[in-house]
């Protein structure tokens, strides 16, 4: 029994020994001769030995771990055990009754998949906490897998210091608040870093931070965001700084975070997150969902969704937006923001559109040489143009044009947009970015025969006429000064799409056309229209009388008549040109629907006009 029970104290004093000895793949653990970490041994024996969270450490080479995470021995005891500890995959480094205070430099190497699953613990992320006077930099975690409950980031999960130079990729999520890409929790420093992957939770939820109650400077977001509520692309709730930033991703909510690589209701961790989100989210911005704080040069790109203070830049606004803030009303889907200045995406791939802004030493932006592109951060080094596969691309890099004029007379030497001129609309179109803009105003009459794709592309008539004999698929024409759509010598049994618009309201028609048909067709809005009232030249189709016995079906917005209400007793009449009177349409033959943000007029058997 005595032999036993000092066999057994020898072994616990040796084991004792080697935990807390550090040596590591070589060094000390001193600022002259920092830890090395080179191997997952390294790594794992790192984050369990607390001892060693005040110390200097250097990483000398890129880790990576198993992909199937099942197989990997993340406690390091020395088995595999997937029903005990190793479930939960890596023990964070530093927690919150002992921060990591030290330092550590990866040296610009790489953590591949990195898995922990700890869906009810707080402080989560390679670092769980660091304290102040830490510093992580030059890191960068490839394919991450993370989930806790809060304080949940893929570097860290609650920084306190000095987090530079980093990056993550992966799914990063937490069942309840405050999760980032990057940092779940800044009341320290992040600069010159990113996070590329997808990030889901309850609230504070940010493609870079989640809640940064210090300084965010010179970094950037491209993955989506997904949230209940203060949800943003860059930062989900700002108390404190963020200049001279950019997030690209997609930034809204769902009502299953698991549905995007969030939690899932079982508390593991759910599918892989995407970019296509719902929009049950509150406190919404593409950049920032809840601002307390100050945002300045700074911008968002990403498609924003949600129900209430929802905004292109800043859902929410209690602090300070400057003006040279920006964001892109057209992919972002919004045309207003708590704060920032909306802008369109030729004027956001425009040089010109930034001021203040320092492109010398701080942005950079392709702005008309070869490319056109959003502006980005000379800190990081992107893609090649055209590279592939690309890994860091260019923001909005595109080598088409932004905005593109039927006329080579038209001088627009003053606008600072990126334009060109060309003889036919169907080349200006190849040449068109999507979201750009095709300009025919200056043109007397455009004639095309042929379809026509305009896609996610705006036509601008002004006062003149588009005559077309084909189709239209996509788009939208603004026609806010008289300026008339045709489409001649429609073809029987076929359906025809007019994508009417004024600049800020849809109208769009459609017209499916009868056995029999072969009419021309025209289409306008009136700029005379007053606001509020849905009167009878509101819109004019016409068209010759007697020989149309088609079904058009018509959308108006109900923001471009409020508080003029439709309902199933409304009258719909067209103008008889024989009579210079207005008819009502038939009852039997009108329809009137209530789709929410728009109303969906449908008239059968149409035979005059």
């Amino acid at each position: 029994m005595k032999q036993y029970i000092l066999l057994g104290l020898f072994f616990l004093l040796m084991r004792t020994f080697t935990t807390s000895a550090g040596t590591y793949s070589g060094g000390n653990g001193s600022s002259g001769s920092p830890y090395q970490i080179s191997t997952i041994a390294d790594l794992i024996k790192l984050s369990n030995t607390s001892s060693d969270w005040s110390k200097y450490f250097i990483q000398t080479a890129n880790i990576s771990f198993d992909a199937n995470e099942s197989t990997v021995d993340w406690d390091g005891d020395g088995t595999v055990d997937w029903n005990g500890n190793d479930q939960y995959g890596f023990s964070p480094i530093g927690n919150n009754s002992t921060r990591f205070t030290g330092s550590y430099n990866g040296q610009n190497h790489t953590i591949s998949n990195l898995y922990i699953k700890r869906t009810y613990s707080d402080y989560i992320g390679l670092f769980g906490r660091t304290g102040s006077g830490s510093t992580v930099s030059n890191i960068g975690l490839l394919d991450v897998y993370i989930a806790g409950t809060s304080n949940v980031g893929g570097l860290v999960g609650l920084n306190d210091g000095t987090v530079s130079s980093s990056y993550s990729t992966g799914v990063v999520s937490a069942s309840s608040s405050f999760v980032g890409g990057l940092v779940g929790v800044n009341d320290g420093s992040v600069s010159g870093s990113y996070s590329t992957g997808s990030v889901s939770g309850n609230s504070g939820v940010g493609g870079l931070v989640g809640l940064n109650g210090d300084t965010v400077s010179d970094s950037y977001s491209t993955g989506s965001a997904n949230g209940y509520s203060t949800v943003g692309g860059l930062v989900g709730v700002n108390d404190g700084s963020v200049s001279g930033s950019y997030s690209t991703g997609s930034v809204g909510g769902s009502g299953s975070v698991g549905d995007s690589g969030g939690v899932g209701g079982s508390g593991g961790v759910g599918g892989g997150g995407g970019d296509s989100v719902s929009d049950s989210a509150s406190i919404v911005g593409g950049l920032v969902g809840f601002n307390g704080g100050t945002v300045s040069g700074s911008y968002s790109t990403g498609s924003v969704s949600g129900t209430y203070d929802v905004g292109g830049l800043v859902g929410f606004n209690g602090g300070t937006v400057s003006n040279n803030s920006y964001w892109d009303m057209q992919t972002s889907g919004k045309s207003s923001s708590a704060g920032g200045t909306g802008k369109t995406t030729a004027e956001m791939k425009t040089q010109a559109t930034f001021t203040s802004w320092n492109f010398s030493t701080t942005w950079n932006i392709q702005d008309g040489s070869s490319y056109y592109s959003y502006p980005y951060l000379r800190a990081f080094t992107y893609d090649t143009p055209e590279a592939d596969p690309a890994v860091n691309p260019i923001p909005g890099l595109s080598n088409c044009i932004t905005l593109v004029f039927v006329d080579a007379s038209y001088n627009n030497s003053t606008l600072g947009w990126n334009f060109q001129y060309f003889s036919d609309i169907a080349t200006a179109l190849s040449k068109l970015c999507d979201y750009g803009t095709l300009n025919l105003a200056q043109v007397s009459k455009t004639t095309h025969t042929g379809n026509l794709d305009f896609g996610n592309k705006t036509v601008i008539l002004g006062s003149n006429d588009f005559e077309l004999t084909g189709n239209i698929t996509g788009g939208n024409i603004q026609t806010t000064s008289g300026g008339k759509l045709t489409i001649k010598g429609m073809q029987a049994n076929t359906i025809y799409n007019f994508p009417i618009t004024d600049g800020t309201h849809n109208y769009s028609v459609t017209i499916s056309t009868a056995s029999g048909d072969t009419p021309d067709i025209s289409i306008k809005i009136n700029s005379n229209n007053p606001t509020g009232s849905i009167s009878s030249d509101f819109i004019d189709i016409s068209g010759p009388n007697n020989s149309l016995f088609a079904t058009v079906t018509m959308r108006v917005d109900k923001a471009a008549i409020a508080p003029k209400v439709l309902n199933s007793t409304s009258q719909i009449r067209f103008y008889d040109s024989n009579t210079s009177k207005y008819v009502p349409v038939d009852g039997n033959n009108c329809t009137i629907e209530d789709m929410g943000t728009y109303y969906k007029i449908t008239l059968t058997n149409v035979n005059k006009f």
